[in-house]
Formats: structure tokens, sequence, C-alpha cells
């Protein structure tokens, strides 16, 4: 069996378990192939086997039946087999490339080209999503009573096309609202 580094494992793990997400796996525990595909290898018969196993997992299956499985076998880029590892380490061949997970979780592939993960920052930071920068003064200075001297006050979802002065937020605005503490807003689209 080869041995896959970390990296390597996630790599061919996240394009296998893309599939997942396209329900084309059948239910955890059930080995027998989906309808219309060739029949499944076994270890000494001449049908077809799959070209990847991947064992000892923690799969999540996007099966709301079933929504846990140990391995998975693959042929021709569609899953043929989603059960426990005994089951699926049975269909393994010759040619059969085997990972062995190790424990790890395979999840599909979550693909965003561009994702902004706000929900701490909303959490902890200072809402300042407000119509001014009168306002945006107030909630900074308001954070900045209650802060330990030297932490940050963090203001964040700002948004510079709804302001009433028409500019956008100064240094200089920020100084004046928190004198005493390092301070930054910023922008609702992340990148400023």
């Amino acid at each position: 069996m080869p041995y896959y580094s970390r990296a390597e494992f996630l790599a061919r793990s996240a394009a296998i378990a893309a599939a997942l997400g396209l329900g084309a796996a059948p239910a955890c525990g059930s080995i027998a192939p989906p309808v219309g595909s060739p029949p499944l290898a076994s270890r000494g018969g001449g049908r077809t086997a799959p070209d990847l196993v991947l064992l000892g997992g923690r799969v999540y299956t996007v099966d709301d039946a079933r929504p846990r499985a140990e391995a998975f076998a693959v042929k021709n880029g569609r899953f043929i087999a989603v059960g426990s590892t005994d089951d699926v380490r049975n269909l393994v061949a010759s040619g059969t490339e085997v990972i062995d997970a190790g424990g790890t979780t395979v999840m599909p592939g979550f693909i965003d080209a561009h994702c902004h993960v706000a929900g701490v920052a909303e959490l902890v930071n200072v809402n300042v999503n407000l119509p001014s920068i009168a306002d945006i003064q107030r909630a900074m200075r308001d954070r900045a009573a209650e802060t330990p001297p030297g932490y940050w006050v963090i203001g964040s979802m700002y948004d510079d096309t709804k302001l009433a002065e028409g500019r956008p937020v100064t240094r200089r605005d920020l100084d004046e609202a928190v004198p005493d503490h390092p301070a930054m807003i910023g922008h609702r689209g992340g990148h400023t």
C-alpha cells in the first residue's frame, strides 16, 4: 500500500469526495453497485475492479438516510461502493489504488473561489454598519471604554457607500474616537 503525505491524501480525497456531493454514492453500508454500472470486483473473479479504494475513514456521505461510512470504492470517477472498511476491502484487486485514511474525516469538496468568513468577527468586533461617521465613532468609543489598555478596538461591516457625510472614515476620525487604543475598522467586503 503506498504511503501518502497529508497534503497528497487531502488533495486526492478532496477530489474523490467531491463526487459525494453529486449524489453518485449508494447508501452507506451498501456495497451493491448503482443501477446500470458494471459488476463490482472480487479477488478471484474477472469482473471490473475499482480504480481506487479509501479505507478506514470517517466518510460524510451527504446521504440523510445513512450519513456516515468508513470506506468507498471508485471506478472511472464514479462511486461503485460505500460502506464498512471490511466490505469495501473485499473489492480490492491487484490494480486498485488503496488509500488508508487512518481515521481522518473525508467530506465532499467545498469549492468556493472567493470566500470571506466573517462569523467570528461579527461576534467579537464592533458592528460599524452605521449611517454616519459620528455613529461609527460613538460605537468605537463605547467599545474602547470597556476595553483594557493596549488591546485593539476593531470594527467590522463598515460600508463607506452608506455614510451620510459622503466620504470614508479616516485615521483621524478613528484617532478622535479611540485615542488610547490601537483601532481599525474593516470594510464589509473584506478587502479593506
